[in-house]
């Protein structure tokens, strides 16, 4: 399991509110000093497996919730994140899903691919 920092949250801040989106001189100030001690109120996580041996069996199914609740634990005490996001789930992922609704996730964007030959 690979969790990060939502980086969007001091991209914000050294951009200010400003239209075209340049960083001023104080707002790289703010992201240094974020980097150095970062406190994100949310995180990502992007990858998160266990080996395909495992796959549609409890062990599967009970290394994800641990993994889920102790990433949960550090990121609470240590950051104070207070919100995660777990990202681009297929939807016939049906381990996956499980354990986002147990969790209480919801989702929040639908993917649809499409194929088409050329």
């Amino acid at each position: 399991m690979l969790t990060v920092p939502d980086v969007n949250e001091p991209i914000k801040k050294i951009t200010g509110n400003k239209r075209n989106g340049k960083p001023s001189l104080l707002g790289w100030l703010k992201l240094l000093l974020w980097i150095r001690d970062p406190r994100p109120h949310s995180t990502r996580v992007p990858l998160m497996g266990v080996r395909k041996e495992y796959h549609n069996s409890r062990l599967a199914s009970q290394l994800a919730f641990m993994m889920i609740e102790h990433i949960r634990r550090v990121a609470v005490n240590r950051y104070g994140a207070k919100r995660a996001e777990i990202g681009w789930v297929l939807g016939d992922n049906q381990g996956m899903n499980t354990i986002a609704e147990a969790i209480g996730s919801k989702m929040n964007k639908d993917y649809w691919i499409f194929e088409k030959p050329l």
